[in-house]
């Protein structure tokens, strides 16, 4: 987990989640920009921590709230879901 928050911080540092919640956001379609975001979620959680994923996706969402397309609470419980969902899969195939 200390890993992903240093890799958090530099990403912060340099602009990132900036860059790419403007890309998402002028992608045409907020559901489009917040479905790609959701995907995105749901496939880095599988290679890292789920906890540490929430403070790096979900400030590369605010683009796409602030233009009001999309409902700020409907797209961080989606991403929230999307982020930690593969956790449960992952733990599941550890158990059998």
């Amino acid at each position: 987990m200390a890993g992903v928050n240093t890799f958090a911080s530099i990403l912060e540092a340099t602009g990132v989640p900036d860059y790419v919640g403007g890309w998402a956001a002028g992608l045409g379609s907020a559901a489009l920009g917040a479905l790609v975001l959701c995907y995105v979620g749901g496939v880095v959680s599988a290679l890292a921590c789920s906890t540490a994923l929430l403070p790096i996706i979900i400030p590369i969402a605010i683009p796409l709230i602030v233009a009001g397309d999309v409902s700020a609470v409907a797209l961080v419980a989606a991403l929230a879901v999307s982020s930690t969902s593969s956790m449960s899969a992952r733990s599941r195939r550890t158990v059998r």
